[in-house]
């Protein structure tokens, strides 16, 4: 896999379908999406997967998902429009599962979507792209995705729209909430720990940050140390002459560097 492209190309199995895909359900996306599925999906291809999409909408992008994931897929997704439900459910494989709620609402959540599916491999939010919306998809689902699993949200540039509750620099927008996430999720362990892990740092292992999209990669985040190997070692700050090499500090150094195996 190469370097992340803004238009994929032929290369990219995501691509060659969505470019190919002439008609049926509508599917809307942005040409940089297409990389970073590819980035993060691949290793889930011919697997069983468990894949919840908020914004099922005309249902194209359920095309997209079967055509690359197969018949290990089981999707799940979240609409507010209730014909999407007798429209898109299939029993497969693969199978389709479709919830009809707000993702603005935390009893939604908690009480229909939660308890009726397992341990999420993606969540992918394209839905109504508020910051209420997003914020709160994520603090519901987060947990809920498997140790090894991807969360992405996209269709971020809401959050500079005022329109949407967005604004540049705007401290309730979902973009500066998950910059505040590379302090808690990332960073934690540096300032305050023991006050600052949550089960967000312990369960995230990067922030990636996109065109238009936030991408979470989760893993067992323990603590890290630092490591080192070897034992010639540069004095801290070695006496110079005037600021240039002093001839004789450096033989010391030659001399040890020298006995290093």
């Amino acid at each position: 896999m190469g370097p992340l492209r803004i238009h994929s190309g032929a290369d990219n199995p995501f691509w060659a379908f969505f470019n190919d895909y002439k008609s049926g359900p509508l599917a809307n996306k942005w040409v940089q999406y297409f990389d970073v599925y590819h980035r993060y999906f691949a290793k889930y291809a011919g697997k069983e997967v468990h894949f919840l999409e908020i914004g099922v909408q005309s249902g194209g992008s359920i095309e997209l998902w079967k055509a690359f994931f197969g018949p290990g897929l089981h999707y799940y997704g979240v609409d507010i429009y209730p014909y999407t439900k007798p429209l898109f459910e299939s029993p497969g494989p693969p199978s389709v599962k479709v919830f009809v709620g707000s993702q603005s609402y935390r009893t939604f959540w908690q009480t229909q979507v939660l308890p009726n599916v397992p341990q999420l491999d993606i969540v992918l939010d394209d839905g109504g792209h508020t910051m209420e919306q997003q914020i709160i998809t994520f603090e519901e689902l987060y947990q809920h995705v498997q140790p090894s699993g991807v969360y992405i949200v996209e269709d971020c540039a809401t959050s500079y729209n005022p329109g949407w509750g967005g604004g540049y620099k705007n401290p309730s927008t979902w973009i500066e909430y998950s910059k505040s996430l590379i302090d808690t999720a990332l960073h934690a362990d540096y300032f305050n720990s023991g006050e600052n892990r949550t089960l967000v740092t312990g369960s995230t292992m990067s922030i990636a940050y996109y065109d238009q999209m936030v991408v979470f990669e989760k893993g067992d985040h323990t603590p890290g140390s630092p490591i080192q190997r070897g034992d010639a070692t540069m004095d801290l700050m070695p006496p110079t002459k005037n600021g240039d090499v002093d001839t004789v500090v450096l033989k010391t150094l030659q001399e040890r560097y020298k006995k290093a195996p």
